[in-house]
């Protein structure tokens, strides 16, 4: 039977951080990413350390994949920030004003039996009252179920926009498929960067891309390919103008050359 005691070890939280914390709401796989950095830093005394993603997946024993879902959604909450080279020196961020609450889910009313223009109730043979579905509640419904849009799919919707005006179509996405394979990306390129990158793919002439398709999943597989550069100015190609004198002295030149070289015995 679980027994944990605090003189086995213990960390102090300030009571207005748990008050804010109380007040946001973080998904499943985030939550539980958000008490391996919580266990990870203040319970030992730090305010930031370097926490590896191996870490978490031993901490919560999820999948490498799901972690690091839960890590990217607390990074976008603001809730958590990196620091490092390598992104990986992890800290809460304790400005709570500046975290930005993840949407809530919605539930859509699976079949609407009647739609009324005035009047929300009605009565039912039993006798019983019986809220009905409105169009105005229909509308305020859809108008509150938006989701604030997420890096990854702003991305997606830059990436549609240059395929087509690269190939004059629209880019059919697998939306839960390419959602994560950008949110990955996403995780180790600054956006603008990424977006450059696909603007290089798009216009890639490789024989390769061309057989597998222009889509998320090949530029995932050729990303670190495009590499930003600075470019350099190339200057256009000039044809030397050689006169007749300047013609003539490299001939002698040449004749004294192989002069010294038949002395010498090299040629006959």
């Amino acid at each position: 039977m679980a027994n944990p005691q605090t003189e086995d070890g213990y960390f102090k939280i300030a009571n207005e951080l748990a008050e804010a914390l109380a007040k946001i709401r973080i998904p499943g796989e985030a939550s539980q990413v958000f008490w391996v950095v919580l266990r990870k830093t203040y319970g030992f005394q730090k305010k930031e350390d370097w926490i590896s993603l191996h870490q978490i997946v031993e901490s919560t024993n999820m999948c490498k994949q799901h972690a690091h879902r839960g890590l990217c959604k607390l990074l976008e909450m603001n809730v958590v920030t990196q620091k490092g080279d390598a992104k990986t020196k992890v800290m809460i961020n304790k400005d709570f004003e500046t975290w930005k609450p993840y949407p809530k889910k919605v539930t859509y009313p699976k079949k609407v039996t009647s739609v009324t223009q005035k009047g929300d109730w009605a009565v039912t043979q039993k006798g019983e009252h019986k809220r009905q579905t409105t169009k105005d509640n229909i509308q305020k419904t859809i108008a509150g179920s938006a989701k604030t849009p997420t890096p990854a799919t702003n991305f997606l919707k830059d990436f549609g926009k240059m395929f087509t005006e690269r190939f004059g179509v629209k880019y059919f996405a697998n939306f839960k498929k390419d959602t994560t394979l950008v949110k990955d990306m996403l995780g180790a390129i600054e956006y603008d960067d990424l977006v450059n990158r696909a603007r290089m793919f798009l216009r890639d002439e490789d024989d390769f891309i061309k057989k597998a398709g222009y889509t998320i999943g090949t530029f995932r597989s050729k990303v670190n390919k495009y590499i930003a550069k600075k470019s350099t100015t190339v200057r256009e190609w000039q044809p030397e103008i050689v006169t007749p004198e300047q013609s003539q002295a490299a001939d002698t030149a040449r004749q004294e050359a192989m002069k010294k070289l038949r002395e010498q015995g090299v040629l006959r």
